[in-house]
């Protein structure tokens, strides 16, 4: 896998409760966003968002399991703005 792709995915995980923003994450690949969004998905076989949304997901499962949070206290935890 492309080290810059790496460096994206780990940069990602980091700030995963952020908004994240393809503008912001090309930047951090040092790719125009054309180009890093079609490096990404070949890479890893989806979209940026979608990985993006697979990763809260796993988050607010953990969450949910193992605290004693509402649903959506998690779901605001994790970076979404409203609880829908």
């Amino acid at each position: 896998m492309n080290e810059h792709i790496i460096k994206v995915l780990r940069y990602i995980e980091s700030n995963l409760d952020e908004n994240l923003d393809i503008e912001t994450l090309s930047k951090v690949a040092g790719y125009s966003p054309f180009h890093f969004c079609r490096l990404f998905r070949s890479s890893l076989g989806y979209s940026v968002l979608v990985y993006i949304s697979k990763l809260k997901m796993l988050k607010a499962t953990s969450n949910i399991l193992n605290s004693n949070k509402s649903i959506i206290e998690i779901a605001l935890d994790i970076g979404y703005k409203t609880p829908n």
